[in-house]
């Protein structure tokens, strides 16, 4: 599954209000000439948008009204592409950032394919709608495969290396051992939803720079955990009296645990900090979200969850400030500055001696009393990351200076016309 084009991330949340006198969404021939009746286009517009390899423009809506449920309606143009929405105000609202919204699930490989036979969630209601699986085999040949996998849980495409194009495919089936990151593997519990889930996610984020995003965090817990059936209603006990059940596990909060000593031996590698994940632990348990309400992307459909709930990510993502790492040297798919000065992340390789693990004193001992508070910290971190912004605005500035004197030196002088007597 072509970690861009995942989850359906954000949907609920994304709601556009177009005037349709105006707004309807153009070609790439009609936009063109109807932005430049305001005197820009949409690559102006939307200049700060960088697209992914074979992301190609569809079409572009002008005056959107983007309903935000924290920050309120903010105007501005909608750009379409075969991927994904980008939505970029145009006006000063609290709303300061673009967002990119995936279409679906997409894979840029022929050796993959995708399928919609599980629609209907009958051949495994613990699994997403879309599956990518191998391009040879057809629908009724996984349908032969899911009889005989637990729960029909069958070997589905979570995850391709960019260059090597190896992958990790998860199901319900006997785990294939690691050799290095060029190698496929196979990963497998019992049923797929709890072990398999901590090993792929923790993998992907150890591999791909991507999930170590903000929005590609948020991408990564939609599709290895929620997508693919991690039961949150019964390892939580959401609104269950049964304290004693023994189906009650914190399977997903031990991985965030370790994405959090994963962010304490590589600091500079994460775009987020620990801030990010005391939140989403917190909201886990709150229930006043409803991303991580029920057991399965079919209950959540048939409750019609995105509907009647918030999204967490839309929270999160209308306060980024607060969760920004100020010493991310990774890139985090903008441009100008922050891409230019971005130094190039390489695989994670973690020590995972028991010497190096610590305690998450800022989650399991926050509410101890002899412990500092932690919000003066928290308040210095974005005093860092505006900090970094104006330097890197500064440099990107300067660097622009000397690339203009540079051209200027090198312009040939004129020379003049010999004067006839």
């Amino acid at each position: 599954m072509d970690k861009h084009n995942s989850s359906e991330l954000l949907n609920s949340d994304f709601s556009l209000s177009k005037n349709a006198s105006s707004d309807s969404l153009d070609s790439d021939s009609k936009s063109s000439s109807l932005n430049s009746k305001h005197g820009q286009d949409s690559s102006q517009l939307l200049g700060d948008i960088q697209l992914l390899d074979g992301e190609k423009v569809m079409g572009v809506a002008r005056d959107v009204t983007y309903l935000c449920p924290y920050s309120g309606p903010s105007r501005g143009v909608l750009k379409v592409t075969n991927y994904q929405l980008h939505f970029r105000p145009t006006e000063a609202t609290s709303l300061q950032t673009t967002l990119s919204v995936p279409l679906g699930v997409g894979v840029n490989n022929d050796m993959w394919r995708i399928t919609r036979i599980n629609d209907k969630y009958e051949i495994c209601d613990s699994y997403p709608s879309i599956w990518a699986v191998p391009a040879a085999a057809n629908d009724d040949l996984l349908r032969s495969v899911a009889a005989f996998r637990s729960r029909g849980r069958i070997p589905v495409l979570a995850w391709i290396h960019p260059s090597s194009q190896a992958t990790i495919t998860r199901c319900s089936q006997p785990l294939v051992g690691v050799e290095n990151h060029k190698t496929s593997v196979l990963v497998h519990c019992s049923d797929g939803w709890d072990r398999t889930a901590q090993l792929t996610a923790l993998a992907m984020l150890m591999l791909d720079p991507y999930y170590r995003t903000l929005r590609g965090f948020q991408v990564l817990i939609e599709k290895e955990w929620l997508a693919f059936g991690h039961k949150f209603q019964l390892r939580i006990g959401h609104g269950d009296e049964r304290h004693s059940d023994a189906d009650r596990s914190p399977v997903f909060v031990q991985w965030v645990d370790c994405v959090w000593q994963l962010q304490q031996q590589f600091p500079t590698a994460f775009e987020f900090t620990e801030r990010l994940l005391i939140t989403i632990v917190d909201h886990l348990y709150s229930c006043r979200f409803g991303t991580f309400l029920f057991n399965t992307e079919r209950e959540r459909v048939k409750e019609e969850v995105k509907s009647k709930t918030v999204s967490l990510w839309s929270y999160i993502n209308s306060r980024q400030d607060l969760y920004l790492n100020p010493l991310y040297w990774g890139p985090s798919g903008g441009v100008g500055a922050q891409a230019q000065y971005s130094r190039p992340q390489v695989v994670l390789v973690p020590v995972a001696s028991l010497r190096i693990i610590k305690l998450w004193k800022a989650l399991y001992c926050r509410w101890n009393p002899t412990m500092r508070q932690q919000d003066p910290i928290y308040q210095r971190t974005r005093e860092l990351v505006a900090l970094r912004a104006q330097l890197e605005a500064a440099a990107a500035a300067a660097a622009g200076d000397h690339a203009a004197r540079h051209r200027l030196a090198l312009t040939p002088p004129r020379v003049a016309s010999p004067h006839h007597v």
